[in-house]
């Protein structure tokens, strides 16, 4: 059903009140709050992972940290999106292959996945 003028106009002033923008983020606020606490924990503790698998490799130049990190926070982010299983895996090793494709170790990444996220590879495809 379309909606006439007067009403998408009153819609438009409703969501620019000021005052309930105000009161809603009032009530949400301890909640946003813990949720962006535990959010910087977790990332911050998965950085931190992911350093120490770094720092066994000699062959990561420390120029390449950011894009290792990169990955790592997309996988993070994948958790919190994609229920575990053949899904998350296949997304993971989609995100592994693009990073591959941009220059970066295969063995490194292999290890970020499987020793900070415990994420197994995907099954490969059943031969026909």
């Amino acid at each position: 059903m379309a909606k006439d003028a007067t009403r998408r106009a009153a819609n438009y002033a409703y969501g620019l009140n000021a005052q309930r923008i105000g009161e809603d983020i009032a009530a949400k606020h301890d909640a946003m709050c813990h949720n962006q606490q535990k959010s910087a924990t977790d990332q911050y503790q998965i950085e931190q992972l992911v350093l120490a698998v770094l720092a066994t490799e000699s062959a990561v130049d420390t120029t390449q940290y950011a894009f290792y990190m990169s990955f790592a926070k997309s996988v993070l982010s994948m958790q919190g999106r994609i229920p575990g299983g053949a899904g998350l895996n296949n997304s993971v090793e989609h995100k592994r292959q693009y990073w591959i494709l941009k220059g970066l170790d295969d063995r490194i990444l292999a290890r970020v996945r499987d020793e900070v996220f415990s994420i197994p590879a995907p099954e490969p495809p059943p031969k026909k």
